[in-house]
């Protein structure tokens, strides 16, 4: 079973390069691809930055459900 979540999890993981951050600590920019500095050209920025959060999101949902779902077979 945890080898079945590490394969799920390790392509999400890989394709997002995010570094584990300890409780409290924020990520900056740079440290989420495809996100930049909203200081640019704001409002194309932020709409472009909401698209790529919104498709971690979609990827971070459709991940935990798969994972649940293994855990549900045991």
């Amino acid at each position: 079973t945890t080898d079945k979540i590490q394969s799920l999890a390790t392509p999400l993981m890989e394709s997002e390069s995010l570094s584990v951050k300890k409780e409290g600590e924020s990520l900056s920019y740079s440290e989420i691809p495809g996100l930049t500095d909203p200081s640019l050209d704001v409002i194309n920025q932020l709409s472009a930055n909401m698209k790529v959060l919104n498709d971690l999101h979609l990827r971070l949902q459709f991940t935990f459900k798969e994972i649940k779902s293994v855990l549900h077979l045991k």
